[in-house]
């Protein structure tokens, strides 16, 4: 158990080193999407690929995702206080584990929808089904009844494993548009609710050596918010 324990604390040492060194300089001057929720407001401000900043009242989130292999972290850090929480999944055992509250979830990767297989190959797209979550699922583990917008959407973010870049605007606005910023007051409000997501696959290729090597990435869109499953 110890040595287990150990292992999981020197990967996370090494990713969070690695994210450091990676020397990541937010340029605050990219323009975002603004969202009001009463008189509060939110901006998302999306850097690169693996970086954005939420802010919500002025105060600022930057999260940022890096990859290791079969495990990946995403990291949120607070930029008027310094302090720094994160999330960890791992691919091979399904799991996410937080920091925020030191437990660790499963992930449920059942997908709601057609198979992929009975689509023709030659398309360019494909719809694969949707997946969701709970609001009670990100608090029964991953967040505190506290957690504001930023944190929720970089729980959401991680639990579907999508790219920062990709889903932090609609997710946020999603989220902003349920009237209320925190987990606690959002599944109070909705006990029964969570987040429903498209599951696409988009054929893409890449060019090496004067050939293109066609591949399938996969991406999400149209992210709702449901109240009763």
């Amino acid at each position: 158990m110890f040595k287990r324990k150990r292992i999981k604390f020197l990967v996370v040492i090494f990713l969070v080193v690695t994210l450091i060194i990676g020397g990541i300089a937010p340029s605050f001057a990219d323009s975002g999407n603004v969202f009001l929720v009463d008189d509060s407001k939110i901006e998302v401000q999306v850097i690169n690929d693996s970086s954005a900043i939420i802010s919500e009242n002025g105060e600022r989130t930057l999260i940022t995702e890096i990859n290791n292999k079969n495990q990946s972290i995403t990291t949120m850090k607070n930029l008027e206080t310094g302090s720094q929480d994160y999330f960890l999944r791992d691919e091979i055992k399904g799991t996410i584990y937080s920091s925020i509250t030191g437990k660790t979830i499963k992930i449920d990767n059942n997908i709601e929808g057609i198979d992929s297989k009975s689509i023709s190959p030659l398309s360019t797209k494909r719809f694969l089904g949707r997946r969701s979550i709970k609001y009670g699922t990100l608090a029964g583990g991953l967040l505190l009844s506290t957690s504001g917008l930023a944190k929720i959407a970089a729980a959401v973010l991680k639990y579907f494993n999508i790219p920062i870049s990709a889903g932090t605007a609609l997710i946020v606005g999603v989220l902003s548009g349920l009237g209320v910023l925190t987990l606690g007051a959002i599944y109070t409000k909705y006990p029964r609710g969570g987040l429903k997501l498209d599951l696409y696959e988009v054929r893409k290729y890449k060019m090496q050596r004067g050939k293109k090597y066609y591949f399938w990435q996969r991406t999400y869109k149209n992210v709702k918010h449901y109240s009763v499953i």
